[in-house]
């Protein structure tokens, strides 16, 4: 399994993530996340940074939890491009 389905699955069977996801998803226009959203995003990083569920979907998928979170800003939070998203990770793991 990638880290982008671990992803996936961790944003698809937490039930609380699914929804913060969703509320900030529906203020996007397109593709991109816009300066509003960004704080929301990173909340939820810092939130999901460290739980069991993580770790979870990360071990099943044979990825690290980094990753993991790399894959759910870029592909679920519309974080930009992998280079991107993972410098935008980093730092907020690093905060």
């Amino acid at each position: 399994m990638s880290a982008k389905a671990a992803a996936s699955a961790l944003a698809e069977f937490d039930v609380d993530l699914k929804a913060r996801i969703d509320e900030i998803n529906s203020r996007l226009e397109y593709w991109w996340i816009y300066p509003e959203n960004i704080k929301d995003a990173e909340q939820i990083i810092r939130d999901t940074a460290g739980t069991w569920t993580l770790s979870l979907a990360a071990g099943s998928a044979g990825v690290s939890e980094e990753m993991v979170l790399v894959a759910l800003y870029r592909f679920h939070l519309k974080g930009g491009t992998q280079v991107a998203a993972a410098g935008r990770v980093r730092n907020i793991l690093s905060n």
